[in-house]
């Protein structure tokens, strides 16, 4: 996308809301469970039916519940539309300039 500038970006960061794919969730901390669930959420929402050339190439649990991944046109307005899908960014590209690394 243009926000990424001229070295462009990797794919797209899928965010989900708290607690998407868990049923009952009402807060606080997710088990192995509740992210197990989160987990095969997101993957129904970026492999879903008859997606082709979608793949998630890095999965962020850890820090956040978020996966990057290469999307499709469809599949991208899809997920910029999903309810249980916080937001969608580009995974900019970050390109230093050389004279920059030297010290």
């Amino acid at each position: 996308t243009a926000a990424c500038g001229s070295a462009g970006h990797l794919g797209y960061i899928i965010r989900l809301k708290q607690g998407a794919g868990v049923s009952g969730y009402h807060g606080g901390h997710a088990g192995p469970e509740a992210k197990k669930a989160q987990r095969a959420r997101m993957s129904e929402l970026v492999f879903g039916q008859h997606r082709r050339g979608c793949a998630i190439y890095h999965e962020l649990y850890e820090s956040v519940n978020a996966v990057a991944a290469n999307l499709d046109e469809v599949t991208l307005d899809e997920l910029l539309h999903a309810p249980d899908v916080e937001s969608v960014e580009a995974d900019c590209v970050v390109q230093l300039d050389p004279s920059e690394m030297a010290e």
